[in-house]
């Protein structure tokens, strides 16, 4: 299995699109897999890998491990919905 750190380098001359490509279409499905397995909604997991990586695209020149961070932002949108709201404290 190809790591993003170990395509870096061969993709040095490519631009930030094809980068972020590369990326989505090794990572894609299993970043997919990953959030159906914490939230077992097979569509909301597609849900969340794709706004996970929209997120990413958006920050791209910005995060230093691009795989780590989108990895991130999907535990922590899948698992949104677990927290608990904050009460509001009655006068």
């Amino acid at each position: 299995m190809t790591t993003f750190v170990e395509v870096v380098p061969a993709l040095v001359s490519t631009s930030d699109e094809d980068m972020f490509a590369a990326l989505y279409a090794e990572h894609f499905g299993r970043l997919s897999g990953y959030a159906l397995s914490l939230i077992g909604d097979r569509n909301a997991a597609t849900d969340v890998a794709t706004e996970a990586f929209t997120r990413l695209f958006s920050r791209w020149g910005k995060v230093r491990d691009p795989r780590a961070w989108v990895c991130f932002v999907a535990t922590s949108l899948a698992l949104e919905p677990c927290r608990p709201t904050t009460l509001a404290l009655s006068p």
